[in-house]
């Protein structure tokens, strides 16, 4: 089981990630931290630029996840924005913005992947669709655009789906297949590769899942043997 921390303050995002990887033999670490994005066009860009910052900072294997939709009636737009435009336009905007128009979208997700000291991997996941002419499932909790797109071949928006069945279809759930199926196929290269890092380093590196701060000591053997710590910042207990 490769252990891989997700970076995001997206509790039910980190839910979803975790049940379309069960199958695969990925231990998710759900790390609740905010990080300022980089000012990049393109997804791709934006996952590769955060996971490789973030990892080097942490010292951790890190996995970042970012989402864009983009309507087909613009060029790239929303895209990365997706999320402040839709604080700024809402529905009702979004549905003025598309009068007329083709209401064609296509829903993209991108998982970053890397280890501290490498490059990073992307994981690459898209669905198309069209934009429904209403609003579905206003009071259930949900990322904004899911009320209102409805996958290709389907005729219901992703809201009103069973969360079973959105997460074998989604945008979310093909890049986090592709990922899992990543480290299925290179596991034990990459178990070597996390081994190696920390022999030559001599050190061993802890995330605490209360307050989310981070520690090293320097007895690796004691780090590999012992099943109980307490955290020097916050004191909870920590069981592996």
């Amino acid at each position: 089981m490769f252990k891989v921390y997700f970076i995001t303050s997206n509790l039910h995002k980190f839910k979803e990630a975790k049940a379309i990887l069960k199958p695969y033999p990925v231990k998710l670490i759900w790390v609740n931290k905010e990080y300022p994005e980089p000012q990049e066009e393109t997804l791709e860009e934006i996952a590769k630029t955060t996971a490789k910052s973030l990892a080097e900072k942490l010292k951790l294997p890190i996995v970042v996840e970012d989402t864009g939709i983009y309507f087909r009636a613009f060029k790239n737009f929303p895209g990365p924005l997706a999320k402040p435009v839709f604080k700024e336009l809402g529905y009702e905007g979004i549905f003025k913005l598309l009068e007329g128009k083709s209401r064609k979208a296509l829903f993209k997700s991108v998982v970053g992947f890397c280890l501290p000291g490498k490059e990073p991997q992307i994981f690459i996941g898209q669905v198309e669709g069209e934009i429904a002419p209403k609003i579905y499932n206003l009071k259930k909790k949900v990322m904004g655009y899911e009320r209102i797109f409805i996958p290709k071949g389907f005729d219901q928006t992703y809201s009103k789906m069973p969360r079973s069945l959105k997460n074998k279809i989604s945008q979310r759930a093909i890049a986090f297949r592709n990922f899992g199926e990543f480290i299925k196929k290179n596991l034990k290269k990459l178990e070597n590769t996390t081994t190696l890092a920390i022999n030559f380093e001599k050190l061993a590196h802890f995330i605490c899942p209360k307050c989310f701060r981070w520690w090293t000591i320097g007895d690796i053997e004691s780090a590999k043997n012992k099943k109980e710590w307490f955290c020097p910042w916050c004191g909870a207990k920590l069981t592996e």
